[in-house]
């Protein structure tokens, strides 16, 4: 069972699309797409394994009482092995001509 903390503001999807009557102003917008990227920045870096969400959107983005951001939805993360931490990759990659790759 997985238990998250209580966020009264529902979803950013809920709060864009005025469902919960909550006017969003540009800097509020801002604010709460920094924390978001923090959130993932933090499961990136920082979470022991790292981990990848595979499903940031609206929806899985929950607004506490002050809007601030809490990614949430973690059913189809997967845990960042250790020849994944880097987006580069030292494999060789292209077609093989001659002795070069073109």
């Amino acid at each position: 069972m997985l238990i998250y903390e209580y966020v009264p503001n529902g979803s950013l999807s809920d709060s864009l699309s005025g469902k919960l009557g909550i006017r969003l102003d540009w800097t509020r917008r801002l604010k709460i797409a920094l924390g978001a990227a923090r959130g993932v920045a933090y499961l990136h870096e920082l979470a022991n394994p790292p981990i990848i969400h595979r499903d940031i959107k609206s929806a899985n983005i929950l607004l506490d009482e002050r809007l601030k951001a809490k990614v949430a939805d973690f059913g189809r993360s997967k845990p960042m092995g250790d020849s994944e931490k880097s987006h580069v990759s030292t494999q060789v990659k292209g077609t093989m001509v001659g002795s070069s790759i073109r």
